[in-house]
């Protein structure tokens, strides 16, 4: 969630008038990687980017395919696949020995819907959230390729895929098992196959700290560091100031 939160406040800075914008996703990993399912890096059109893909060994060229996504007003998957042992490959060394697929989307910043509009509405939930997004990129299909669809949009990604709603629920409830996003192969009756990703975003790590000795600082400083949602209880005279500035509630006990 972290990560999410910093990729909303530079969508929030961003100057559209001068730039645009495209987001990186990870939607399956084979072997071995730093990040899962869910990973998220946000380009702008100037260079600038925030967030990652990996340990640091593809984002410079997830920055050259998030500006041609940008150029092309287009979304795209790039697979990077590192698993064989050749020196020429993206990664080799530096820990990503694995198959990665990421979606390369355009934002549309007019699209009250894009997909940093609606992972923002989800930010502040304490229930664990539901995204499904189609990506399979067929002619007849295309115009579900990459789009968002919540939960209150099941019945509509049914209707558009033919897909049974009860085979979408039952992929929903195997992610929901297993605890965590899944690319699921799921065909209509037919025959025609979708890969739909049921992604969980869980939310923020709740930690509610009791105390106001200098113990509670580093301990609040820990806990932001990590993004998490940080509570402190105690006597408000004896606290530092710095936990004022990074807890998300003070309270006096």
């Amino acid at each position: 969630m972290k990560e999410i939160e910093k990729i909303i406040k530079a969508y929030e800075s961003t100057d559209w008038s001068t730039e645009r914008a495209a987001l990186g996703t990870v939607v399956r990993v084979e072997a071995s990687s730093y990040r899962r399912i869910g990973a998220r890096m946000y380009v702008t059109s100037k260079g600038k980017w925030v967030g990652g893909i990996s340990g640091g060994c593809l984002e410079g060229d997830a920055l050259i395919r998030a500006q041609i996504a940008i150029r092309k007003n287009e979304s795209s998957i790039v697979v990077y696949d590192t698993m064989e042992d050749d020196s020429h490959q993206i990664g080799v060394g530096l820990g990503c020995n694995g198959r990665i697929e990421v979606l390369f989307t355009p934002i549309n910043h007019n699209n009250p819907k894009n997909p940093i509009r609606l992972l923002q509405s989800i930010t502040t939930s304490r229930k664990t959230q539901i995204i499904l997004q189609v990506l399979s990129k067929t002619k007849a299909h295309l115009e579900l390729f990459s789009t968002f669809y919540p939960l209150d949009e099941l019945p509509r990604l049914a209707s558009l895929t033919q897909i049974p709603t009860s085979k979408l629920l039952d992929a929903i409830e195997v992610s929901k098992y297993k605890r965590k996003s899944k690319v699921f192969q799921l065909s209509n009756d037919k025959g025609a196959q979708f890969d739909i990703l049921v992604e969980l975003l869980h939310p923020k790590v709740k930690v509610i700290c009791i105390g106001d000795n200098y113990d509670i600082s580093a301990l609040v400083g820990i806990v932001g560091e990590l993004g998490w949602e940080v509570h402190v209880g105690g006597q408000k005279r004896k606290m530092a100031k710095d936990i004022f500035r990074s807890a998300h509630a003070v309270y006096s006990l």
